[in-house]
């Protein structure tokens, strides 16, 4: 290898490791162990989809042709990064089957481009949809859209014959982006918010004293028993549902009856099921 090529590379990698880290520091928490795999935003390291201890490891080989007395520092915290730091999650984020489209949705996404598919769920569909983010959400993946005005969310399990469009749509409604940040499960929804009161029991009050469990969670009331009365929000029952789970043996549900409903149903089934074992 001459010296002008050698001197290309050193300036190629030194402007692609420095701007990779600037993008990291800037966009993600601390690197996570190899069982807690954490996604990448579109372009954050090259086509690099996923960063994982393997990927940490080519990254400091990388760092190998920066003659930089910054080189030793970043190549230990990277190291260190790893070793500190995890993640427990309800399910692992499994990402094989989304990286098969990942580079086709992220192109329609930054370009602002229709794509079309096949949904091959219940019974199967065609749509043409406005695609807007690509959503994480307790290990699964979703494709966030807009199909004739209305907010979907299609799980990319079933997202079959992905397609891209030369059509190009305008610029996400700033409200959509909104409620996915502000979003706890896939159930969220661009309309105003259901509110629910609750009658918390003693056993668990403490927690709801502690910290905010539920959206725009509001104490109204202590009891002499020690039970909370509290209000909170949420975009439908299946939101309450999912959100409550854990509590939902210690949970009255004072309004709205809907979500009373639901509950004693899905407790109905239980019983039904461990009844007939």
């Amino acid at each position: 290898m001459n010296k002008k090529t050698e001197s290309n590379l050193r300036k190629y990698f030194k402007s692609f490791i420095y701007g990779s880290f600037r993008r990291l520091k800037q966009s993600l928490a601390p690197n996570i162990a190899a069982e807690h795999i954490r996604t990448l935003p579109s372009g954050l390291l090259s086509n690099i989809p996923i960063l994982i201890p393997e990927e940490i490891e080519m990254i400091i080989a990388s760092l190998q042709f920066i003659a930089d007395n910054r080189r030793t520092v970043i190549i230990q915290k990277l190291r260190q990064s790893n070793e500190i730091y995890s993640m427990i999650r309800d399910n692992k984020i499994e990402a094989t089957y989304a990286l098969q489209l990942r580079q086709t949705l992220e192109m329609a996404i930054a370009e602002r481009r229709f794509v079309t598919f096949t949904y091959a769920r219940k019974n199967p569909a065609k749509y043409t949809v406005e695609p807007y983010q690509i959503v994480e959400c307790y290990g699964r993946w979703y494709l966030l859209v807009l199909d004739n005005g209305v907010i979907k969310k299609f799980n990319l399990d079933f997202v079959e014959g992905l397609d891209l469009s030369f059509v190009y749509f305008n610029k996400p409604l700033p409200g959509i982006l909104q409620k996915l940040e502000e979003a706890r499960t896939i159930w969220f929804a661009p309309k105003k918010p259901e509110v629910a009161k609750l009658e918390i029991g003693e056993k668990v009050a403490k927690y709801f004293h502690r910290k905010q469990i539920f959206p725009a969670q509001m104490i109204l009331v202590t009891k002499n028993d020690g039970n909370i009365v509290i209000t909170a929000e949420f975009a439908n029952k299946e939101d309450f549902s999912e959100q409550a789970g854990r509590w939902i043996p210690f949970i009255s549900v004072i309004e709205p009856l809907a979500y009373r409903v639901y509950i004693c149903e899905k407790a109905r089934q239980t019983l039904e099921v461990n009844q007939a074992l």
